[in-house]
């Protein structure tokens, strides 16, 4: 993920020297390793459980899942370094930048923390009998 968002963010910019672009991408893939490495020690089960599709989910969850975990930021991706490309908006300022990225770190922390605090946290859509009760 991490090479695809930076080919899309670099290429589709068509700027090397794009500060924000390079911070976004090191906050994106900083936080998905830590975030990683801290769940593999408090709940390796819980990484297990959202690597797969289990046999009872539901179908439209099977579609619908990939879709947002994929097109969504693809999308927003492109759009936004073809933004920077043809500059279609005025320049943004530096505060609201670290605004955004101050909120974008929340929001980490917040999907970080409800994933170490409930078991039952998955990828999809289905009820987990097999992995018991609180």
């Amino acid at each position: 993920m991490g090479l695809a968002l930076t080919a899309i963010l670099v290429l589709g910019s068509g700027r090397l020297d794009w500060v924000r672009a390079w911070l976004f991408v090191a906050v994106t893939l900083g936080s998905q390793v830590v975030v990683g490495i801290v769940l593999h020690r408090i709940a390796p089960d819980l990484l297990v459980e959202r690597s797969r599709f289990p046999k009872d989910t539901e179908h439209w969850d099977k579609v619908l899942a990939p879709a947002v975990a994929l097109i969504g930021p693809l999308a927003v991706w492109t759009v936004a370094a073809w933004d920077v490309r043809v500059h279609w908006p005025p320049r943004v300022s530096v505060w609201w930048s670290l605004a955004a990225f101050l909120l974008c770190i929340l929001g980490i922390l917040v999907a970080f923390w409800a994933m170490a605090k409930n078991r039952f946290f998955t990828s999809t859509v289905r009820i987990q009998a097999e992995r018991g009760t609180w």
